[in-house]
C-alpha cells in the first residue's frame, strides 16, 4: 500500500466517523438539527429533511466501502462538506445560538466555525481522493471506517466509556 492509498484510507476513516456519528444523531433526534436549520431560515427545515440528510450521509459512507470506484462516495462527501461549510458560515454570520444537533444532543455547539472547519476538511479530503488514482479496496475502507467511528464515539462519549470500563473492572459479572 502506497502513501496515496494510506492517505485515502485515513480520509475514509475520518469521513466515516464524522458522517456516521452525525447521521446517528440526526436519526435519533432530528428535531434538534431541524430547530438549528429553522433558526438559520433554511427552507423546508423539518425532522423529515434531517432524516433524509442523515440517509445521504450514510449512503455516502457506504459507497466508500463498496467494491466499485469510490468516486460516487467521495463526490457525495465533497457535497456534504460544502453543505457543512456553508451552514457553518451562515451560522457564524447570523449568530446562531441553537445547538447544531449533529450529535443528537442539545448541548452541542451552534452552527458556526467548527462546522466551517469540518466542512472544509471533508471537502478537501474528497477532492484529494477524487484526484488520486483509484481508492482503497472496499474491505479496507470498511475497516478504516469502523475504526474511525469507534475512536470518534469513544472520544465523544469518553465519560460514559470510562464509567463502562470502570464498571467492567470493578463489578462482578452475573
Amino acid at each position: 500500500m502506497g502513501l496515496a492509498d494510506s492517505a485515502e484510507l485515513g480520509c475514509s476513516a475520518f469521513s466515516g466517523a464524522v458522517l456516521i456519528h452525525g447521521a446517528a444523531g440526526k436519526l435519533v433526534r432530528p428535531d434538534i438539527a431541524a430547530e438549528a436549520f429553522r433558526e438559520l431560515r433554511v427552507p423546508g427545515a423539518s425532522s423529515t429533511l434531517m432524516r433524509v440528510f442523515a440517509g445521504f450521509e450514510l449512503a455516502a459512507v457506504t459507497a466508500l466501502a463498496l467494491p466499485f470506484p469510490v468516486s460516487p462516495g467521495w463526490a457525495a462527501i465533497g457535497l456534504l462538506g460544502l453543505a457543512f461549510l456553508g451552514l457553518g458560515a451562515l451560522g457564524t454570520v447570523r449568530g446562531s445560538l441553537r445547538p447544531c444537533g449533529c450529535a443528537g444532543t442539545r448541548d452541542a455547539r451552534p452552527l458556526g466555525p467548527s462546522n466551517v472547519l469540518m466542512g472544509a476538511s471533508l471537502a478537501l479530503m474528497a477532492a484529494f481522493c477524487l484526484a488520486a488514482e483509484g481508492g482503497p479496496p472496499g474491505l479496507a475502507a470498511a475497516a478504516a471506517i469502523s475504526i474511525g467511528v469507534t475512536v470518534r464515539l469513544l472520544v465523544a462519549h469518553r465519560g460514559d466509556a470510562r464509567r463502562s470500563f470502570d464498571n467492567l473492572l470493578t463489578r462482578p459479572v452475573r
